[in-house]
């Protein structure tokens, strides 16, 4: 043999040897834990009220209060930045009614959190959803601003150093979300989050431009719950959202909020961390938010929140630094063959081979595959069920009256995985309302990431699905063959329909017809289906799912068991279609629309409702025929109303309220003689009130 030969086989050998050590390394590694080994309930928020009310309530702060909310921070567990947000309200706001032993706990315990990802220390907390972003930024700059000269232990920082770090993430984070708008589009649980970070810097950052930043994406905000709320809760499509506001979205942390908007007296107690912007001092809601959230005419209204995958790498944003991870990972991005790669990258850099969310990535930590295009080509074989996670740009569309409410976000990503997406809802009022999914578990197994997907939250696959005013097509075409990470292919998808919260619900032969007063909902399927109680099992279903949001906020713990209870009724809840491809076409219409109950049972009985199983394309069609106007949608292609192909290209707002562009230069909210004018770059925020009607 050649020394060419022998030299290849030696290197040869070497990599065999290298890859097998370092995948022995890989398997050692372990996991830190997310979670207390028990659920725990912490006490900030009940404190937070308690003392705020002190005039009504008689508060007595325990030092037993205290330690238990220090102690979970300090084991970093998952969601300590929710509890740290009101603990420093607290600190901030109420100091003068703790002891000095309570109040320097409080401090020691700010003092050497971590508070993002290139600091010391394994855990497993997330720093990189967007609002855990503004949540953990937010922490740090208050946390620092308080103790300006104290050592922070974790990495030897001052807490002045802290404060000016943090103060470059919530710059960046305030002007993408300007810039994008909300990648966790619409989300009743979430948006809590963004609020309660926001007003606690504008009462008490003490800095002029993030002040003002913030009120100005706070503004924003309040528009989409003022603008997508619906008697008098927050009802839309989603990027993310749970099982118990899907079915019940007056069960939201955000009530509050939107009693505020709405002009109503907010009715305490006040749960969850929303009590930071209850008991806010400094922000003020402009009056044409509130305008706008107790109108109850009719209304279209179009948006567009977020970046595609696609929209990425030609707007700079795939590398490490930390704008550009807050996009992909705000995103939920990570296994996908446009972002692995880099992920790894930031997974060496942050060393976050711990993170127990993300143990599986370990074993990808091999030498080899740093080659080029290997990660892209190893996502684009294997299919990970978690690129599903990945949030993306949402076009949503919003057609509502004072009796119903249709909304989608528009053909988003036919077949890919889902996650926590909400895809479409309709309602008659907050709980008497219909969606779809596609199951990724069979009731009371535990979702592959923990809280989702699941029976009811988000989708194993997605749909495409679209509206024109007050019609939806829903299509899913699952694949015959799931992918090696696929996870499981249940063959069916359903329908959330409970016959308990409408006055009636009628079968025709395409579907079920329901009624509240005089607003009507029609559920069609294009095929069999079965009207039944949904499966017992699920009350354990919906425990699981919603653990780690259970844990992070008492009000949401409530809410799932308000909705347990409701399920276990007997009642029937549950539409199903059984097959690989299924279709559902969902309607509303109401008397105020000059049309009766029976005229709308008649329309339906003459309506035509098809599924073509494949196009000349290849892609199955489904076809909706209603009072002389005709539907029709090709699966991943063009949906067609009478014979016109509708564009989902929308801007960042279309509205009777406003026009507004993608990254926009200026906002200009106006109604019934009331405006809001916002430029971002320039910090300017005008607002304009003219009294009457």
């Amino acid at each position: 043999m050649t020394i060419i030969g022998w030299l290849a086989v030696a290197a040869g050998v070497l990599f065999v040897v290298i890859t097998a050590v370092e995948h022995a390394q890989n398997r050692a590694l372990r996991s830190v834990p997310g979670r207390p080994p028990q659920p725990v309930t912490t006490e900030e928020n009940r404190l937070l009220e308690a003392l705020a009310r002190a005039d009504e309530l008689s508060v007595t702060t325990t030092d037993e209060q205290i330690e238990g909310i220090c102690s979970y921070i300090d084991l970093r567990y998952d969601c300590s930045d929710f509890r740290a947000i009101s603990l420093l309200r607290i600190l901030y706001e109420y100091n003068d009614c703790l002891t000095a032993g309570q109040s320097e706990r409080i401090e020691t315990c700010l003092a050497s959190f971590k508070y993002w990802l290139d600091e010391p220390g394994d855990d497993s907390m997330c720093y990189w959803s967007e609002n855990h972003q503004i949540l953990f930024a937010a922490c740090e700059f208050l946390a620092g601003n308080r103790m300006p000269d104290r050592v922070f232990s974790n990495d030897g920082r001052t807490g002045r150093e802290h404060a000016a770090r943090a103060r470059t993430r919530i710059l960046m984070w305030l002007e993408l979300r300007w810039r994008y708008g909300f990648t966790e589009w619409y989300s009743s649980v979430y948006y809590t989050e963004d609020v309660a970070a926001l007003v606690n810097l504008i009462d008490f950052a003490g800095d002029p431009e993030i002040e003002q930043r913030c009120s100005i994406v706070l503004d924003l905000l309040l528009y989409d719950i003022a603008s997508q709320s619906f008697r008098g809760v927050m009802v839309s499509s989603s990027g993310r959202l749970y099982e118990a506001q899907k079915k019940r979205p007056d069960t939201t942390s955000l009530l509050p909020v939107l009693r505020e908007l709405r002009g109503e007296p907010v009715v305490a107690p006040v749960a969850g961390m929303i009590a930071n912007f209850v008991y806010r001092s400094r922000y003020r809601i402009p009056e044409v938010l509130k305008r706008i959230a107790r109108y109850d005419g009719e209304l279209e209204l179009l948006a567009s929140h977020g970046l595609d995958l696609s929209e990425l790498r030609p707007a700079g944003l795939i590398g490490v630094a930390d704008r550009q991870i807050m996009v992909q990972w705000g995103m939920e991005s990570f296994s996908n063959p446009e972002t692995l790669a880099n992920t790894m990258r930031a997974f060496r850099r942050f060393r976050m081979f711990r993170q127990a969310p993300f143990r599986a990535l370990a074993y990808l930590r091999l030498t080899v595959l740093k080659l080029p295009g290997l990660y892209r080509l190893l996502s684009l074989i294997l299919q990970p069920q978690s690129n599903g996670i990945a949030i993306e740009r949402a076009n949503t569309y919003t057609y509502k009256t004072s009796r119903y409410l249709l909304a989608t976000a528009q053909a988003y990503h036919p077949g890919s995985f889902g996650d926590q997406h909400h895809v479409w809802h309709g309602a008659l009022s907050p709980t008497a309302c219909a969606f779809t999914t596609h199951p990724a578990t069979l009731p009371g197994e535990r979702a592959p990431f923990g809280n989702s997907p699941g029976y009811w939250v988000g989708s194993g696959r997605l749909p495409h699905s679209v509206q024109h005013r007050t019609v939806n097509l829903t299509m899913y075409d699952l694949p015959k063959n799931a992918g090696p990470l696929s996870g499981k292919l249940l063959g069916f998808t359903h329908a959330w329909l409970p016959e308990s919260e409408f006055d009636e619900v009628r079968r025709i032969e395409s579907g079920l017809v329901a009624r509240l007063g005089d607003a009507y909902l029609a559920l069609l399927c294009a095929g069999p289906f079965e009207y039944r109680t949904e499966p017992t099992a699920n009350g354990e279903a919906v425990r699981v799912a919603n653990e780690a949001v259970r844990v992070a906020d008492e009000a949401v713990r409530v809410a799932n068991e308000a909705v347990r209870v409701a399920d276990g009724a007997g009642a029937r809840n549950e539409v199903v279609q059984t097959g690989l491809t299924t279709g559902w076409v969902c309607t509303v219409s109401s008397m105020s629309d000059g049309e009766t109950y029976s005229q709308f049972l008649r329309r339906l009985e003459t309506s035509r409702i098809l599924l073509s199983p494949r196009s000349a394309a290849g892609a199955p069609v489904l076809e909706f025929a209603t009072a002389g106007r005709e539907y029709r949608l090709e699966f991943g292609g063009e949906f067609l109303v009478d014979g016109t192909p509708v564009s989902f290209e929308y801007p960042r707002s279309s509205s009777p309220f406003c026009s507004v562009p993608r990254e926009p230069a200026t906002v200009e909210i106006s109604w019934e003689r009331c405006s809001l004018r916002l430029e971002y770059e320039a910090m300017v925020r005008v607002t304009t009130h003219q009294h009457g009607n």
